[in-house]
């Protein structure tokens, strides 16, 4: 049976993943629920990681009530990815520390990291053993979501699309 969308209210509850954040800086409150977005920016990462070409920069930025919502991916191959992991360990911080020297609040800024290598394994000839050969690179997906409150938008985008940027030339310096 189809549905009249304007008979149904949707609703997602996430009571189990809610959380209440009640912040007093720079001489005013500040109020703000945040969890309930991280299933949409997990779920909107891995699509977006799925279209993003190798080697470039994807960065949306969406305003959600009083919060700055910025997704961010990026595709790299890399000899080290641990390397890479540690310096997008080091963007994230870099990114809380400056929203909250910006006089901004840091809902979360998060990042997930999926190394992949490829293993080609052949046999040429009868009772000879597999030979087994992998790329010396291995690609990596980078997806970050950042939530962010009292800052501008602009200023938000470009602190996740200069991060991304970075590890981008960290991957492709000679």
């Amino acid at each position: 049976m189809p549905h009249d969308h304007d008979e149904h209210e949707h609703t997602h509850d996430h009571d189990e993943h809610e959380h209440h954040h009640h912040h007093d800086h720079d001489g005013h409150e500040h109020d703000h629920d945040h969890d309930e977005h991280e299933h949409e920016l997990i779920d909107g990462g891995v699509d977006e990681l799925e279209t993003v070409e190798p080697g470039v920069v994807a960065v949306t930025v969406t305003l959600h009530e009083d919060a700055i919502i910025v997704s961010g991916a990026l595709v790299v191959y890399s000899e080290h990815p641990f390397d890479t992991r540690h310096l997008i360990a080091d963007k994230l911080e870099e990114i809380a520390d400056e929203v909250g020297e910006a006089g901004g609040v840091v809902g979360h800024v998060k990042a997930s990291f999926v190394a992949t290598s490829v293993d080609m394994l052949s046999v040429t000839a009868p009772k000879e053993a597999v030979q087994i050969k992998r790329s010396p690179e291995l690609e990596i997906k980078i997806g970050v979501a950042a939530i962010v409150f009292s800052v501008e938008p602009a200023f938000a985008e470009g602190l996740v699309r200069d991060a991304l940027t970075d590890i981008l030339e960290s991957t492709t310096e000679a």
